[in-house]
């Protein structure tokens, strides 16, 4: 997919005519057959977890796919003709979203990993705002929050999450804390919080530990 892109990039440059790569669709066949294999060979419910994880990195590449594939479209429809897409035209690069009442059904059961993992993170949060509320906490909003961030279908990531939130909250709380036994000027406040809001926002995707720190 990197070796698509940078020949788009050269395609819009005109240096070069636009080809499809025909190896991406024959790799994420072969990325799914092994997928089933890893299922065969280690068994459930040991593979559960790594089965369900892989699955969420094939799914992410096939819409990686599916965004090269549009973009292709835009450039031949672009050589092929000048004009502006009109609205109905627009609307093919669009991915549609299916939202049936059978793909409702098929995922209204315990069999279903959406559906456990819906019903663990609806439980978690009635019971974190009962915990806020009984004992009248100052923010517990931010319990809400917390679970919302952290919890994740799979155990391990779930863990993981968590610790890395727990540690970068703690130096967070450290560096505030610090902050205001140093000074009281509002204005060093605001300049500290204009940057790290942004600061935590675009570390997320990178790791849940940045965030715990920048926010505190």
């Amino acid at each position: 997919m990197a070796h698509q892109l940078i020949h788009i990039s050269k395609v819009i440059r005109k240096e070069d005519k636009l080809k499809s790569n025909i190896e991406i669709p024959i790799i994420l066949k072969k990325i799914e057959r092994n997928i089933d294999l890893y299922k065969v060979l280690i068994t459930m419910p040991k593979a559960r977890v790594g089965t369900l994880m892989m699955l969420n990195l094939k799914n992410y590449q096939e819409k990686q796919a599916q965004n090269i594939i549009s973009l292709e479209r835009i450039l031949n429809n672009l050589t092929n003709n000048d004009k502006i897409l009109s609205h109905k035209e627009a609307t093919r690069f669009i991915t549609p979203q299916d939202y049936d009442l059978k793909k409702l059904s098929e995922n209204f059961t315990f069999s279903s990993p959406i559906f456990k993992h819906s019903l663990r993170l609806a439980i978690i949060t009635v019971i974190g705002f009962v915990i806020g509320k009984m004992f009248e906490m100052q923010n517990p909003y931010w319990i809400l929050l917390t679970i919302a961030v952290i919890m994740r279908p799979s155990f391990g990531l779930t863990k993981s999450r968590s610790i890395h939130r727990v540690i970068g909250t703690l130096i967070g709380a450290t560096i505030a804390t610090l902050v205001i036994l140093t000074t009281q000027n509002t204005l060093i406040y605001g300049i500290i919080a204009t940057i790290s809001l942004p600061l935590a926002f675009s570390l997320v995707q990178l790791n849940i530990f940045y965030t715990g720190l920048v926010v505190k």
